[in-house]
């Protein structure tokens, strides 16, 4: 089960997406993601099914480890990021989306 401090996204077979909550409750990466088209929700959603189910996505058009970083990766939709790091166990936490110019 999520904790007070996330909310779940999507629960696949290896690893558990959640939203990371603000002290105020806020999801911060989904409100950001509300604001994205359609198609790009969609795409960001096969993505965390993928990354759920798998454990892995190996196309670094898609999902990336940021250099210089220890836990940093970011999930890519052509200009959109959102940026996550595991927690404890086979939780993956989605902290924040931005549009990379």
């Amino acid at each position: 089960m999520a904790s007070s401090s996330s909310r779940l996204v999507y629960d696949g077979a290896v690893l558990r997406i959640e939203f990371y909550l603000a002290p105020n409750g806020c999801a911060p990466t989904e409100a950001w993601l509300e604001q994205l088209s359609r198609g790009s929700q969609q795409k960001f959603a096969a993505l965390f099914a993928r990354m759920g189910d798998t454990g892995k996505i190996w196309n670094e058009r898609k999902f990336k480890h940021l250099t210089e970083t220890d836990q940093i990766f970011e999930f890519k939709v052509e200009a959109d990021r959102i940026l996550r790091f595991f927690f404890i166990g086979r939780r993956l936490i989605l902290t924040h989306g931005f549009r990379k110019w």
